[in-house]
Protein backbone atom coordinates (compact mmCIF):
# COMPACT_ATOMS: atom_id res chain seq x y z
CA UNK A 1 0.00 0.00 0.00
CA UNK A 2 2.83 2.43 0.64
CA UNK A 3 1.88 4.13 3.48
CA UNK A 4 3.23 1.73 5.98
CA UNK A 5 -0.76 0.48 7.93
CA UNK A 6 -0.43 -3.08 5.63
CA UNK A 7 1.14 -5.92 6.59
CA UNK A 8 2.12 -8.56 3.85
CA UNK A 9 2.39 -11.22 7.04
CA UNK A 10 0.04 -12.65 8.24
CA UNK A 11 1.10 -13.39 11.71
CA UNK A 12 0.23 -11.29 14.12
CA UNK A 13 1.15 -11.42 17.90
CA UNK A 14 -1.46 -11.72 19.91
CA UNK A 15 -1.47 -8.51 22.55
CA UNK A 16 -3.49 -7.68 25.47
CA UNK A 17 -6.34 -5.76 25.06
CA UNK A 18 -6.73 -2.40 27.12
CA UNK A 19 -8.45 -1.82 30.75
CA UNK A 20 -11.73 -1.00 30.58
CA UNK A 21 -11.71 2.92 30.91
CA UNK A 22 -13.44 5.16 32.78
CA UNK A 23 -17.53 5.56 32.44
CA UNK A 24 -17.41 2.90 29.96
CA UNK A 25 -20.36 0.38 29.73
CA UNK A 26 -19.46 -3.45 31.10
CA UNK A 27 -21.21 -5.15 28.03
CA UNK A 28 -19.47 -2.43 25.44
CA UNK A 29 -16.43 -3.06 26.72
CA UNK A 30 -16.58 -6.85 26.43
CA UNK A 31 -17.90 -6.62 23.07
CA UNK A 32 -14.84 -4.99 22.24
CA UNK A 33 -12.53 -7.14 24.00
CA UNK A 34 -14.06 -9.76 22.20
CA UNK A 35 -13.54 -8.34 19.21
CA UNK A 36 -9.90 -7.71 19.85
CA UNK A 37 -9.30 -11.27 20.68
CA UNK A 38 -11.10 -12.56 17.56
CA UNK A 39 -9.21 -10.16 15.51
CA UNK A 40 -5.59 -11.81 16.75
CA UNK A 41 -6.90 -15.30 17.01
CA UNK A 42 -8.78 -15.72 14.00
CA UNK A 43 -6.81 -17.18 10.66
CA UNK A 44 -6.99 -14.77 8.07
CA UNK A 45 -9.49 -15.55 5.47
CA UNK A 46 -8.62 -18.47 3.17
CA UNK A 47 -8.42 -16.95 -1.03
CA UNK A 48 -10.37 -20.26 -1.75
CA UNK A 49 -13.63 -18.27 0.28
CA UNK A 50 -15.18 -17.26 -2.46
CA UNK A 51 -16.23 -13.51 -0.60
CA UNK A 52 -11.73 -13.45 -0.46
CA UNK A 53 -11.18 -14.79 -3.82
CA UNK A 54 -10.04 -11.81 -6.46
CA UNK A 55 -8.73 -9.50 -3.03
CA UNK A 56 -5.93 -10.04 -0.91
CA UNK A 57 -6.83 -10.31 2.78
CA UNK A 58 -3.56 -8.98 3.48
CA UNK A 59 -4.21 -5.30 2.41
CA UNK A 60 -6.91 -4.97 5.64
CA UNK A 61 -4.10 -6.08 8.13
CA UNK A 62 -3.07 -3.68 10.59
CA UNK A 63 0.71 -3.80 11.16
CA UNK A 64 0.34 -2.49 14.82
CA UNK A 65 -2.82 -2.58 15.72
CA UNK A 66 -2.03 -1.78 19.45
CA UNK A 67 -1.46 1.37 18.47
CA UNK A 68 -5.02 2.53 17.56
CA UNK A 69 -6.80 0.91 21.21
CA UNK A 70 -5.92 4.60 22.78
CA UNK A 71 -7.52 6.44 20.22
CA UNK A 72 -11.05 6.13 21.36
CA UNK A 73 -13.54 8.51 20.48
CA UNK A 74 -14.40 11.32 22.73
CA UNK A 75 -17.26 12.47 24.25
CA UNK A 76 -18.92 15.47 22.21
CA UNK A 77 -21.78 17.27 20.77
CA UNK A 78 -19.26 18.58 18.08
CA UNK A 79 -20.01 15.52 14.79
CA UNK A 80 -17.43 17.56 13.26
CA UNK A 81 -14.97 16.76 15.36
CA UNK A 82 -15.34 13.29 14.28
CA UNK A 83 -14.86 14.00 10.86
CA UNK A 84 -18.78 14.28 10.14
CA UNK A 85 -20.49 17.44 8.18
CA UNK A 86 -24.50 17.04 8.30
CA UNK A 87 -27.18 18.70 6.38
CA UNK A 88 -28.02 22.14 7.92
CA UNK A 89 -31.89 21.36 8.67
CA UNK A 90 -30.54 20.34 12.39
CA UNK A 91 -33.08 22.10 13.92
CA UNK A 92 -35.97 20.75 11.99
CA UNK A 93 -34.45 17.31 13.16
CA UNK A 94 -34.14 18.37 16.83
CA UNK A 95 -38.41 19.59 17.28
CA UNK A 96 -38.91 16.23 15.62
CA UNK A 97 -37.17 14.27 18.38
CA UNK A 98 -34.85 12.57 15.56
CA UNK A 99 -31.33 12.18 17.65
CA UNK A 100 -28.20 12.44 15.50
CA UNK A 101 -24.73 12.92 17.70
CA UNK A 102 -21.54 11.15 17.74
CA UNK A 103 -21.98 7.15 18.95
CA UNK A 104 -19.81 7.74 22.32
CA UNK A 105 -22.16 10.38 23.17
CA UNK A 106 -24.96 8.34 22.53
CA UNK A 107 -23.50 5.43 24.49
CA UNK A 108 -23.46 7.34 27.46
CA UNK A 109 -26.56 9.38 27.83
CA UNK A 110 -29.12 6.60 25.93
CA UNK A 111 -26.75 3.10 26.96
CA UNK A 112 -29.84 1.11 27.17
CA UNK A 113 -31.78 2.19 23.70
CA UNK A 114 -27.97 1.78 22.16
CA UNK A 115 -27.56 -2.01 23.99
CA UNK A 116 -30.66 -3.05 22.71
CA UNK A 117 -29.57 -2.74 18.76
CA UNK A 118 -25.57 -2.44 18.65
CA UNK A 119 -22.95 -5.42 17.42
CA UNK A 120 -26.88 -7.38 16.80
CA UNK A 121 -26.18 -7.85 13.05
CA UNK A 122 -22.39 -7.41 12.63
CA UNK A 123 -20.95 -8.80 16.06
CA UNK A 124 -17.53 -9.66 17.10
CA UNK A 125 -16.82 -12.64 15.82
CA UNK A 126 -18.60 -11.83 12.22
CA UNK A 127 -15.51 -11.35 10.70
CA UNK A 128 -11.68 -11.03 11.18
CA UNK A 129 -11.79 -7.28 10.04
CA UNK A 130 -15.51 -6.19 10.93
CA UNK A 131 -13.94 -8.00 14.47
CA UNK A 132 -10.95 -5.26 14.63
CA UNK A 133 -13.59 -2.85 13.60
CA UNK A 134 -15.56 -3.80 16.69
CA UNK A 135 -12.20 -4.05 19.18
CA UNK A 136 -11.16 -0.55 18.12
CA UNK A 137 -13.43 1.94 16.50
CA UNK A 138 -12.91 5.97 16.84
CA UNK A 139 -15.03 7.44 14.78
CA UNK A 140 -18.51 7.20 15.54
CA UNK A 141 -22.47 8.23 14.78
CA UNK A 142 -25.53 7.35 16.53
CA UNK A 143 -28.92 8.40 13.87
CA UNK A 144 -32.02 7.49 15.84
CA UNK A 145 -35.54 8.87 14.23
CA UNK A 146 -38.61 8.29 16.47
CA UNK A 147 -42.14 6.36 15.44
CA UNK A 148 -43.90 7.71 13.00
CA UNK A 149 -41.77 10.59 12.42
CA UNK A 150 -41.36 12.32 8.71
CA UNK A 151 -38.08 13.36 7.63
CA UNK A 152 -38.89 15.17 4.22
CA UNK A 153 -35.08 16.58 3.25
CA UNK A 154 -32.54 14.13 3.09
CA UNK A 155 -29.99 13.62 6.01
CA UNK A 156 -26.62 14.27 4.76
CA UNK A 157 -24.01 12.64 6.61
CA UNK A 158 -20.77 13.74 4.87
CA UNK A 159 -17.69 12.05 5.92
CA UNK A 160 -14.15 13.44 5.76
CA UNK A 161 -11.53 11.34 6.53
CA UNK A 162 -8.60 12.56 8.15
CA UNK A 163 -6.63 9.79 9.49
CA UNK A 164 -3.70 7.01 8.43
CA UNK A 165 -6.32 5.16 9.75
CA UNK A 166 -10.06 5.91 10.01
CA UNK A 167 -12.25 3.18 12.27
CA UNK A 168 -15.60 4.14 11.49
CA UNK A 169 -19.17 2.66 13.08
CA UNK A 170 -22.58 4.36 12.52
CA UNK A 171 -25.79 2.78 14.19
CA UNK A 172 -29.07 4.09 12.04
CA UNK A 173 -32.46 2.72 13.86
CA UNK A 174 -35.69 3.90 12.36
CA UNK A 175 -38.81 3.78 13.67
CA UNK A 176 -41.88 2.43 12.86
CA UNK A 177 -44.17 3.80 10.68
CA UNK A 178 -41.46 6.84 9.70
CA UNK A 179 -40.00 7.81 6.81
CA UNK A 180 -36.43 9.05 6.02
CA UNK A 181 -33.89 9.11 3.49
CA UNK A 182 -30.20 8.41 4.87
CA UNK A 183 -27.12 9.94 2.56
CA UNK A 184 -23.75 7.79 3.67
CA UNK A 185 -21.29 10.55 2.04
CA UNK A 186 -17.54 9.16 1.93
CA UNK A 187 -15.90 12.38 0.78
CA UNK A 188 -12.59 13.42 -0.39
CA UNK A 189 -11.11 16.82 -0.21
CA UNK A 190 -7.93 16.44 -1.98
CA UNK A 191 -5.32 17.05 1.15
CA UNK A 192 -4.80 13.22 2.56
CA UNK A 193 -3.37 10.61 0.68
CA UNK A 194 -2.39 6.59 1.43
CA UNK A 195 -5.64 6.55 3.80
CA UNK A 196 -6.98 3.44 5.07
CA UNK A 197 -10.95 3.46 6.47
CA UNK A 198 -12.95 0.30 7.70
CA UNK A 199 -16.23 0.87 8.07
CA UNK A 200 -18.96 -1.07 9.73
CA UNK A 201 -22.78 0.10 10.07
CA UNK A 202 -25.90 -1.47 11.37
CA UNK A 203 -29.53 -0.27 9.92
CA UNK A 204 -32.96 -0.74 11.41
CA UNK A 205 -36.24 0.09 10.21
CA UNK A 206 -39.10 -0.51 11.89
CA UNK A 207 -42.37 -1.92 11.14
CA UNK A 208 -44.18 -0.02 8.16
CA UNK A 209 -41.16 2.47 7.64
CA UNK A 210 -39.86 3.73 4.86
CA UNK A 211 -36.24 4.51 4.47
CA UNK A 212 -33.98 5.45 1.29
CA UNK A 213 -30.26 5.17 1.69
CA UNK A 214 -27.43 5.70 -0.28
CA UNK A 215 -23.77 4.83 0.37
CA UNK A 216 -21.37 6.89 -1.48
CA UNK A 217 -17.61 6.49 -2.41
CA UNK A 218 -15.77 9.94 -3.96
CA UNK A 219 -13.11 9.04 -2.09
CA UNK A 220 -8.97 9.50 -2.79
CA UNK A 221 -7.68 7.82 -5.92
CA UNK A 222 -5.28 6.08 -3.44
CA UNK A 223 -7.47 5.22 -0.53
CA UNK A 224 -7.96 1.44 0.47
CA UNK A 225 -12.08 1.17 1.78
CA UNK A 226 -13.51 -1.97 3.45
CA UNK A 227 -16.78 -1.32 4.41
CA UNK A 228 -19.66 -4.42 5.93
CA UNK A 229 -23.12 -3.29 6.73
CA UNK A 230 -26.22 -4.77 7.51
CA UNK A 231 -29.76 -3.41 7.51
CA UNK A 232 -32.73 -5.44 9.34
CA UNK A 233 -36.21 -4.60 8.00
CA UNK A 234 -39.52 -5.52 9.92
CA UNK A 235 -42.65 -6.40 8.58
CA UNK A 236 -44.48 -3.89 5.59
CA UNK A 237 -41.22 -2.28 5.72
CA UNK A 238 -39.75 -0.88 2.59
CA UNK A 239 -35.93 -0.03 2.29
CA UNK A 240 -34.69 1.25 -0.70
CA UNK A 241 -30.72 0.99 -0.88
CA UNK A 242 -28.39 2.71 -3.28
CA UNK A 243 -24.07 1.77 -3.56
CA UNK A 244 -22.65 3.92 -5.80
CA UNK A 245 -18.69 3.22 -6.21
CA UNK A 246 -16.26 6.37 -7.80
CA UNK A 247 -13.36 6.32 -5.26
CA UNK A 248 -10.43 4.71 -3.93
CA UNK A 249 -8.06 2.59 -4.83
CA UNK A 250 -9.10 -1.27 -3.53
CA UNK A 251 -12.89 -0.96 -2.17
CA UNK A 252 -14.45 -3.88 -0.59
CA UNK A 253 -17.78 -3.75 0.19
CA UNK A 254 -19.88 -6.43 2.43
CA UNK A 255 -23.40 -5.54 2.42
CA UNK A 256 -26.55 -7.00 3.52
CA UNK A 257 -30.62 -6.84 4.20
CA UNK A 258 -32.38 -9.01 6.31
CA UNK A 259 -35.83 -9.30 5.81
CA UNK A 260 -37.84 -10.19 9.15
CA UNK A 261 -41.24 -9.53 8.76
CA UNK A 262 -44.15 -10.31 6.71
CA UNK A 263 -44.72 -8.01 3.79
CA UNK A 264 -40.73 -6.58 4.17
CA UNK A 265 -39.71 -5.36 0.72
CA UNK A 266 -36.10 -4.08 -0.57
CA UNK A 267 -34.32 -3.20 -3.62
CA UNK A 268 -30.53 -2.66 -3.59
CA UNK A 269 -29.01 -0.81 -6.85
CA UNK A 270 -25.43 -0.25 -7.63
CA UNK A 271 -23.37 2.14 -9.85
CA UNK A 272 -20.02 1.36 -9.97
CA UNK A 273 -17.59 3.25 -12.20
CA UNK A 274 -13.99 2.16 -12.12
CA UNK A 275 -11.25 3.59 -14.23
CA UNK A 276 -7.23 3.10 -13.64
CA UNK A 277 -5.67 0.35 -12.12
CA UNK A 278 -8.50 0.56 -9.18
CA UNK A 279 -10.24 -2.23 -8.03
CA UNK A 280 -13.85 -2.97 -7.04
CA UNK A 281 -15.12 -6.19 -4.58
CA UNK A 282 -19.03 -5.89 -3.86
CA UNK A 283 -21.02 -8.79 -2.39
CA UNK A 284 -24.27 -8.46 -1.56
CA UNK A 285 -26.75 -10.35 0.34
CA UNK A 286 -30.81 -10.77 0.58
CA UNK A 287 -31.34 -12.53 3.56
CA UNK A 288 -35.57 -13.42 3.44
CA UNK A 289 -36.08 -14.60 7.42
CA UNK A 290 -40.05 -14.08 6.41
CA UNK A 291 -42.49 -15.03 4.15
CA UNK A 292 -44.69 -12.92 2.28
CA UNK A 293 -40.96 -10.61 1.47
CA UNK A 294 -39.67 -8.94 -1.85
CA UNK A 295 -36.31 -8.26 -3.16
CA UNK A 296 -34.78 -6.96 -6.02
CA UNK A 297 -31.25 -6.21 -7.19
CA UNK A 298 -29.94 -4.32 -9.77
CA UNK A 299 -26.58 -3.88 -10.19
CA UNK A 300 -24.45 -2.01 -12.91
CA UNK A 301 -20.26 -1.91 -13.18
CA UNK A 302 -18.25 0.13 -15.84
CA UNK A 303 -15.11 -0.90 -16.20
CA UNK A 304 -11.99 1.45 -18.21
CA UNK A 305 -8.51 1.12 -18.54
CA UNK A 306 -6.75 -1.51 -16.23
CA UNK A 307 -9.61 -1.39 -13.95
CA UNK A 308 -11.10 -4.68 -12.38
CA UNK A 309 -14.49 -5.96 -10.94
CA UNK A 310 -15.49 -8.55 -8.85
CA UNK A 311 -19.34 -9.15 -7.71
CA UNK A 312 -21.06 -11.89 -5.68
CA UNK A 313 -24.35 -11.43 -4.97
CA UNK A 314 -26.59 -14.02 -2.83
CA UNK A 315 -30.24 -14.46 -2.25
CA UNK A 316 -31.10 -16.90 0.75
CA UNK A 317 -34.77 -17.73 1.54
CA UNK A 318 -35.05 -19.89 4.65
CA UNK A 319 -37.01 -22.86 4.70
CA UNK A 320 -40.47 -20.93 6.41
CA UNK A 321 -40.16 -18.30 4.17
CA UNK A 322 -42.67 -19.32 1.96
CA UNK A 323 -44.45 -16.87 -0.90
CA UNK A 324 -41.23 -14.70 -1.43
CA UNK A 325 -39.78 -13.12 -4.85
CA UNK A 326 -36.61 -12.27 -5.34
CA UNK A 327 -34.52 -11.14 -8.03
CA UNK A 328 -30.98 -10.54 -8.76
CA UNK A 329 -29.10 -8.77 -11.92
CA UNK A 330 -25.75 -7.96 -12.41
CA UNK A 331 -24.31 -6.37 -15.53
CA UNK A 332 -20.84 -5.14 -16.62
CA UNK A 333 -19.40 -2.84 -19.02
CA UNK A 334 -15.75 -3.34 -20.30
CA UNK A 335 -14.63 -0.42 -22.41
CA UNK A 336 -11.53 -1.14 -23.09
CA UNK A 337 -9.06 -4.33 -23.54
CA UNK A 338 -6.85 -5.06 -20.29
CA UNK A 339 -9.99 -4.65 -17.54
CA UNK A 340 -11.59 -7.72 -15.98
CA UNK A 341 -15.18 -8.39 -14.23
CA UNK A 342 -15.85 -11.65 -12.28
CA UNK A 343 -19.56 -11.72 -11.78
CA UNK A 344 -20.95 -14.84 -9.56
CA UNK A 345 -24.55 -14.75 -8.73
CA UNK A 346 -25.76 -17.28 -6.10
CA UNK A 347 -29.61 -18.92 -4.84
CA UNK A 348 -29.97 -20.60 -1.24
CA UNK A 349 -33.28 -21.57 -1.44
CA UNK A 350 -34.36 -23.85 1.00
CA UNK A 351 -38.09 -24.08 0.23
CA UNK A 352 -40.05 -24.40 -3.16
CA UNK A 353 -42.74 -21.79 -2.78
CA UNK A 354 -41.20 -18.89 -4.23
CA UNK A 355 -40.19 -16.53 -7.06
CA UNK A 356 -36.66 -16.13 -8.09
CA UNK A 357 -34.42 -15.10 -11.13
CA UNK A 358 -30.76 -14.04 -11.57
CA UNK A 359 -28.95 -13.08 -14.26
CA UNK A 360 -25.50 -11.80 -15.12
CA UNK A 361 -23.67 -10.00 -18.45
CA UNK A 362 -20.19 -9.44 -19.02
CA UNK A 363 -19.16 -7.86 -22.20
CA UNK A 364 -17.84 -4.77 -24.14
CA UNK A 365 -19.55 -2.16 -26.31
CA UNK A 366 -20.97 -3.33 -29.28
CA UNK A 367 -18.56 -1.50 -31.90
CA UNK A 368 -21.89 -1.37 -34.12
CA UNK A 369 -23.33 1.31 -31.65
CA UNK A 370 -19.83 2.86 -32.04
CA UNK A 371 -20.27 3.49 -35.94
CA UNK A 372 -24.10 4.12 -35.56
CA UNK A 373 -23.35 7.10 -33.20
CA UNK A 374 -20.66 7.97 -34.84
CA UNK A 375 -22.15 7.91 -38.20
CA UNK A 376 -24.90 10.57 -36.58
CA UNK A 377 -22.20 13.20 -36.11
CA UNK A 378 -20.83 12.21 -32.68
CA UNK A 379 -17.07 11.49 -31.38
CA UNK A 380 -16.22 8.12 -30.58
CA UNK A 381 -15.79 9.79 -26.97
CA UNK A 382 -19.41 11.23 -27.11
CA UNK A 383 -20.61 7.91 -28.61
CA UNK A 384 -18.77 6.28 -25.68
CA UNK A 385 -20.35 8.37 -23.18
CA UNK A 386 -23.78 7.76 -24.52
CA UNK A 387 -23.94 4.49 -24.26
CA UNK A 388 -22.73 4.35 -20.71
CA UNK A 389 -25.44 6.98 -20.02
CA UNK A 390 -27.83 4.44 -21.42
CA UNK A 391 -26.28 1.64 -19.89
CA UNK A 392 -27.12 3.24 -16.27
CA UNK A 393 -30.19 4.63 -17.08
CA UNK A 394 -32.49 1.60 -16.30
CA UNK A 395 -30.70 1.17 -12.92
CA UNK A 396 -31.01 4.88 -12.01
CA UNK A 397 -34.91 5.05 -13.33
CA UNK A 398 -35.08 2.27 -10.14
CA UNK A 399 -33.14 4.60 -8.03
CA UNK A 400 -35.26 6.55 -5.42
CA UNK A 401 -36.26 10.21 -7.11
CA UNK A 402 -34.22 12.13 -3.99
CA UNK A 403 -30.90 10.61 -5.01
CA UNK A 404 -31.19 10.31 -9.08
CA UNK A 405 -29.98 14.00 -9.72
CA UNK A 406 -26.92 12.95 -7.05
CA UNK A 407 -26.32 9.87 -8.87
CA UNK A 408 -26.52 11.44 -12.15
CA UNK A 409 -24.48 13.96 -11.35
CA UNK A 410 -21.26 11.43 -10.03
CA UNK A 411 -21.85 9.37 -13.19
CA UNK A 412 -21.75 12.45 -15.48
CA UNK A 413 -18.44 13.52 -14.21
CA UNK A 414 -16.69 10.71 -13.88
CA UNK A 415 -17.50 9.89 -17.55
CA UNK A 416 -15.79 13.58 -18.05
CA UNK A 417 -12.22 11.75 -18.84
CA UNK A 418 -13.72 9.52 -21.71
Amino acid sequence: MGNGIALSNPEITKIKFRPIQKSEPEWLYHMRRAGWDYYHSSPLPARSDHLWRYTDPNLFLLESPEKYLESLQKKSAQLSSGGFLISDHGSELHKKGVILENLKTAVSNRGELIKNYFGKTIEAGFGKFESLNMAIWNIGLFLYIPENTVINEPIHIRYIPTSELNIRRILLIVGGGSEATIIDDYAANGKYIGLMTNSSSEIFAGKNSRVKYLSLNRLEEDHTFYLTDRATIDSDASFESVYAGFGGRISKVNTGVILNGKGASSRITGFIYSDKDRKTDYHTRHHHKSGDSYSDLDFKVVLKDKARSAYTGLIRIEKDAVNCEAYQENRNLLLNDGVNAESIPELEILNDQVRCTHGATVGPIDPEMIFFLRSRGLSESEATRLIIEGFFDSTLAKSPEVLKDILADEIRMKMGSI
